[in-house]
């Protein structure tokens, strides 16, 4: 199908209206809806759709196939900013797809009378923005806080892909919204729904739209061959969704109903496209997937100097990656062509799907297995095993097969800071498929990594006025890969690296010695070593030292507020925190800390500290383990997670009190 225009995706994400006999507000009901200061679906709302409706005509003719969506929206700005809704701008791609019956009214109340607005022609705006793309703008006329805006268009585009999509859900809220779809009979569709309300059955469009149920469906089915099939859905009073702390895809939890082309039905034949299977063949059939099966005689070379000498089927899979990873450009905006891995191969840039086909290609070349790995990033809505939504995949990464006990190691060769083993953290969204002859799939989730750091401190004092702080800081290795990306930017400063992570630390710290280390290895944890001094009171009779002189938690990232959705962290962690305090000559320790453990039972999160003091030393040593080995947890977890982070936060801010004898 055509891209997607940001306006419709500024339609789907608006659709609703008010429970009334009739859908479509009139103009008396236009000024009620102006008279009304707030809607109780959300008082606090900048915009409330108040009416919309998306109906799609699919026409196929002859092997002619195209697609006519008709939008209208009727909406009330609310505040001032949700001005901004009023600009309205459309963006298409391809010479074939056309814009046109723009209408548009704006209402006000002048005097308690509706004073009405329209949109002049002259005042739609076309652009072309790049090649075979173009931009179709217009402002609608006379709008201020309160008014309504009401506008619809028609959408004509050729169709490559029949998976059409009703986002009936977005931050603003919605009175109603509704959904059409006219298309032969020859044509079947499966609808896969994430909605909340529950779905009722009516004889009859008009009956589902003046039903109180809130979320009504009407199918008619076509007697004729020849004829059209029409489904019909309306969804009422859907609330805005609001993002969260700790949601890793909102898309992932918002009201959605998506549509898949599941048979084809012509003279001779019906074509089946229902089920994870038929679309393995389908993709293992198709060009790209043979390309990586393909002698591929253009690799001979390279890959033969790649594999010299090496037994190590691991390491054969280490330097063909490596290779990969440091000597082809990611291209966002490369062609089409570049899905060959030859002219990836000869360009050295591609997109991070086409650079990673050449991979498996390569990887296949050198003896080994290597299949391609259909993702969904976290950017979309996950896939679903249910049923195969073959738009839901967006990205290629790859599954090396290298023991061949059924298991696989993940690639992804898209970035020169990715990790051998480990996919970027926005492929862990879920179900995703692995392309080979049989089929197989993997349930990406972020359970399936983990970032584990240790950091170790070491406190001296050399003399009276001073005290030494010395800490290396290994990274984990998913924090590495952001750290590596920080630092190729112009803006990064090392400098000033080391002095915002020590600045809580002391109040005048003086850095005398500060080094990262394996920063040009994505392999390796990257480690940050800093010594730097403080300026202490010789005569003091008490000095304090806290006990976690690097915080797991500075502060709780948990309010009190009421959760909807489900707690979601982006990998498992495991923090260790190490710190030695050689007690100054002279001084001793009032109170030594005690150990402690915290738990929020059932293995899931646990702190643990443990102090051990060596007088005849006179080393006090404390280790901390921060763990979290789950990645997601019901909302209803939430005031538990809660206070587990604040009993962390209350250990970590305890002090040690060192007296003068």
């Amino acid at each position: 199908m055509f891209k997607k225009y940001s306006m419709l995706r500024l339609v789907f994400a608006c659709m609703l209206l008010p429970l009334a006999s009739i859908a479509q507000p009139d103009e008396s009901q236009i000024k009620d809806y102006l008279r009304l200061a707030k809607f109780d679906i959300d008082t606090s709302a900048k915009v409330v759709i108040l009416y919309e409706s998306v109906h799609v005509d699919i026409l196929v003719d002859a092997g002619i196939s195209k697609e006519t969506r008709e939008i209208h929206q009727v909406m009330r700005i609310m505040k001032k900013d949700g001005l901004k809704e009023a600009n309205i701008k459309l963006r298409t791609s391809g010479n074939d797809v056309t814009i046109k019956k723009i209408r548009g009214t704006t209402y006000n109340l002048e005097g308690g009378e509706l004073k009405q607005t329209d949109l002049p022609k002259d005042d739609l705006y076309k652009t072309d923005v790049a090649k075979n793309r173009k931009e179709v703008s217009f402002t609608m006329p006379d709008v201020k806080e309160g008014s309504i805006i009401d506008y619809s268009l028609s959408i004509v585009s050729p169709i490559n892909d029949l998976s059409p999509e009703w986002r009936m859900q977005n931050e603003d809220p919605k009175l109603y919204t509704q959904f059409s779809i006219s298309y032969p009979a020859t044509l079947t569709f499966t609808s896969v729904m994430h909605v909340k309300a529950v779905l009722k059955e009516f004889e009859s469009e008009d009956d589902a739209i003046a039903s109180k149920d809130e979320f009504c469906h009407y199918l008619k089915n076509s007697r004729s061959v020849n004829g059209d099939n029409y489904s019909f859905w309306a969804r009422k009073n859907v609330k805005g969704i609001k993002n969260e702390p700790f949601v890793l895809n909102l898309k992932n939890h918002t009201e959605r109903l998506t549509l898949q082309l599941s048979r084809i039905k012509t003279d001779a034949s019906s074509r089946f496209s229902n089920t994870w299977d038929a679309y393995n063949t389908r993709v293992w059939n198709s060009e790209i997937a043979k390309s990586i099966r393909r002698p591929n005689n253009f690799l001979n070379e390279t890959v033969a100097k790649l594999v010299a000498g090496n037994t190590s089927r691991t390491v054969v899979a280490k330097n063909i990656y490596s290779y990969v990873r440091s000597n082809f450009v990611v291209n966002k905006k490369a062609d089409a062509d570049d899905k060959d891995p030859e002219i990836v191969f000869e360009k050295k840039e591609g997109t991070a799907s086409a650079i990673n086909t050449l991979l498996a290609a390569m990887l296949n070349k050198s003896g080994l297995t290597a299949y391609l790995l259909m993702v969904s990033t976290l950017d979309r809505p996950s896939a679903t095993e249910k049923f195969p939504m073959h738009n839901s995949f967006n990205h290629i990464a790859c599954a090396l097969a290298i023991d061949n006990d059924g298991s696989y190691v993940l690639l992804d060769a898209g970035n020169k800071h990715n990790v051998f083993g480990m996919l970027p953290v926005s492929c862990y969204n879920g179900y995703s498929r692995i392309i080979t002859e049989a089929g197989d799939a993997i349930d990406l989730t972020p359970q399936l990594i983990v970032d584990r750091s240790v950091n170790s401190v070491k406190i001296t004092f050399p003399n009276d006025s001073t005290e030494n702080v010395e800490i290396c800081r290994t990274i984990g290795m998913i924090n590495s890969h952001y750290l590596r990306q920080q630092m190729t930017s112009d803006k990064f400063n090392r400098n000033s690296y080391f002095e915002k992570y020590i600045a809580k630390m002391a109040e005048d710290p003086k850095i005398r010695a500060s080094s990262f280390e394996n920063v040009d290895n994505p392999d390796t944890n990257i480690v940050v070593k800093i010594t730097f001094q403080n300026h202490v009171d010789a005569d003091a009779k008490i000095r304090f030292i806290n006990t976690s002189y690097i915080k797991t938690h500075s502060s709780n990232p948990f309010t009190t507020a009421a959760r909807e959705f489900p707690i979601e962290f982006a990998c498992r962690v495991n923090d260790v925190n190490q710190l030695s305090i050689e007690i100054p000559s002279g001084y001793e320790i009032s109170d030594i800390p005690k150990s402690r453990s915290i738990s929020t039972g059932e293995g899931e999160m646990e702190y643990s500290k443990m102090v051990t003091y060596l007088a005849d030393a006179h080393l006090l040593k404390i280790a901390m383990a921060n763990v979290n080995n789950k990645t997601v947890y019901s909302s209803t977890k939430k005031e538990a997670i809660r206070k587990h982070y604040d009993e962390i936060i209350k250990e970590e801010n305890k002090v040690i009190e060192l007296k003068r004898k």
